[in-house]
C-alpha cells in the first residue's frame, strides 16, 4: 500500500515539473489530498455500518446462546438431581432393612435368651437341674 505522503510529494513533483506554479500545485494536492479523504470517509461509513449490524446480530446470537446454555444448565442440574436422589432413597431404604434385621437379631437374641433363662429357673424350681 502506498502512502498518503508519497502520493502526496509524486503528485506535486509531476505538477511542478509540468511547470506549474508551487503554490497552484500546493493547491492541486490540497485538493486531490481532500478528495481523497472525502472518498475514504465515504467508504468507511459503508463498512462501519455493516460491522455494527454485524456486532448486533453476534450480539443477539450471544444472549440466545446464554439463555439456551442457562436452560441446558438447569435441566441438567435437576436430572443431576433425580438420579442423585434415585440413588440415595434405595441406599436410605438399605439402610433402614439393615437396622430392621440387626433389631430383628438383636430381639431374637434376647427372646431366646429370655426363654433359655425361663426353662432354666423352671427346671430348677422342679429340682432338675
Amino acid at each position: 500500500m502506498v502512502s498518503l505522503s508519497f502520493c502526496r510529494v509524486c503528485s506535486y513533483t509531476a505538477l511542478t515539473g509540468a511547470k506549474i506554479d508551487n503554490d497552484q500545485a500546493t493547491a492541486v494536492v490540497d485538493a486531490l489530498q481532500e478528495h481523497l479523504d472525502m472518498q475514504v470517509n465515504r467508504s468507511s461509513e459503508a463498512v462501519l455500518v455493516k460491522l455494527d449490524r454485524l456486532g448486533t446480530r453476534m450480539d443477539t446470537r450471544l444472549e440466545g446462546m446464554q439463555v439456551a446454555l442457562g436452560a441446558l444448565q438447569a435441566t441438567l442440574v435437576s436430572k443431576i438431581d433425580a438420579m442423585v436422589a434415585d440413588r440415595i432413597v434405595p441406599l436410605e431404604a438399605a439402610a433402614q432393612v439393615r437396622v430392621l434385621r440387626f433389631r430383628w437379631l438383636v430381639a431374637s437374641a434376647l427372646s431366646t435368651a429370655g426363654i433359655c433363662s425361663a426353662v432354666v429357673v423352671t427346671l430348677h424350681s422342679f429340682q432338675v437341674l
